[in-house]
């Protein structure tokens, strides 16, 4: 009998802290936890950085989606004693983040959205042209023939190639922020992580981000925050708008001259300062 799904989470910053869950983002792996280290014991924070499945050293999900996923983080949380905790998802993780802000309830100190993905196809007109036809297609395509597609798809990929062509298309924002000689590192590596077991990892994303998302948004009381960047070309901070309608209680801060990825990178402390009150 095969046994339940728990995600591997990689742990990091203060042992003793609170804890903090961490979402990466699309393609991605635990590695992009690295925003967050520097600031970790200023704040006092011990960060589970958990792969989503079929990324890095999570077991797949075929067939499943975020309600799986969250499950088995929950499994995995209780595993490690963490009881109350942070949640910050950073683009394509902040599905996975509202969902867990949603499954957890009062066990979530705060809840973070970093540059986050809003849910589709609901909000589809937020959505940029290149975003839209990717996702449509994951709508309508069975899973075993994305599968086989992606798979083609990045045995072709070189990643320094990639990460040229994506900066040439950001704004100059992020291409500063991406320059950084350590950042670009840190992003090949994490790149390199995601495809680790193939497709496994793209496709179970794809199919969670193009499906309605398993939340119920009247359950998320904890406090919401949330962070975009308005020059950002790969998410439109309208996503962090609708969002921000969907919870009310929420706080919405937009930064006129940042963008997907001079954010998260430039910025975490002044994140993590507002998500801990500190």
């Amino acid at each position: 009998m095969k046994s339940e799904f728990v995600p591997f989470i990689r742990e990091s910053g203060v042992p003793s802290g609170v804890p903090l869950v961490f979402f990466h983002g699309f393609p991605g792996s635990h590695l992009q936890a690295a925003i967050l280290e520097p600031f970790a014991e200023k704040f006092a924070i011990r960060i589970l950085a958990p792969d989503r499945p079929g990324y890095g050293f999570s077991d797949p999900l075929s067939g499943k989606g975020i309600r799986d996923f969250i499950s088995g983080l929950d499994r995995a949380l209780e595993r490690k004693g963490v009881d109350k905790f942070y949640v910050v998802g950073v683009s394509g993780g902040n599905p996975s983040a509202i969902c867990a802000a949603g499954h957890f309830g009062d066990r979530v100190l705060a809840v973070g959205s970093i540059c986050g993905l809003a849910p589709y196809p609901e909000a589809r007109e937020y959505f940029y042209k290149f975003a839209k036809t990717g996702l449509d297609v994951a709508m309508r395509t069975p899973e075993f023939l994305m599968k086989t597609i992606v798979n083609q798809f990045i045995k072709g990929i070189n990643p320094e190639d990639k990460i040229d062509l994506m900066i040439s298309h950001l704004d100059e924002a992020d291409r500063q922020a991406l320059s950084n000689l350590q950042v670009r590192q840190a992003l090949l590596q994490s790149m390199d992580l995601a495809r680790r077991q193939g497709a496994a990892g793209i496709v179970f994303d794809l199919k969670s981000f193009s499906s309605p998302w398993p939340v119920d948004w009247a359950a998320i009381k904890s406090p919401h925050y949330l962070w975009h960047g308005k020059q950002d070309r790969v998410l439109s901070y309208g996503m962090s708008e609708y969002v921000h309608r969907k919870i009310p209680h929420s706080k919405l801060k937009l930064y006129p001259e940042d963008g997907h990825y001079s954010l998260p990178i430039l910025r975490a402390g002044e994140i993590l300062a507002d998500l801990t009150g500190a």
